[in-house]
């Protein structure tokens, strides 16, 4: 799966995800000139629109994800792991798990947003 996304003000990014299991995946991540990123756009199957934001607790580095668009009001949460064992302490803003839900996954959603309706 991969994705175009903004990585700073000025450039545009290729992101590219391979996953290994559940919960792991291995991730590239890449500079692309914004005329190409444009195309790449016009041959999208669907399209995300959100805001991510960063938010440390205790000691761990969250990223929500503020969504808009098609799905304006999901907000999800990631956490990067050095280890798939490790079991940080969980925020109490937290909602259900959804890890491995195909549904509540970038592509998954960009899919769906992505259909006629």
């Amino acid at each position: 799966m991969g994705d175009v996304r903004a990585c700073g003000r000025a450039r545009l990014c290729g992101h590219v995800q391979r996953a290994e299991g559940k919960v792991t995946r291995e991730e590239f991540e890449y500079p692309i000139p914004y005329g190409e990123a444009e195309e790449m756009l016009t041959h999208a199957l669907g399209v995300i629109e959100k805001t991510r934001y960063e938010i440390e607790f205790q000691g761990a580095y969250w990223e929500i994800d503020v969504i808009t668009g098609a799905y304006l009001g999901l907000v999800t949460a990631e956490i990067e792991l050095a280890d798939p064992d490790d079991e940080p302490s969980m925020p109490p803003w937290l909602g259900p798990e959804i890890t491995g839900n195909p549904l509540c996954s970038n592509r998954g959603l960009a899919l769906e947003a992505g259909r006629p309706g």
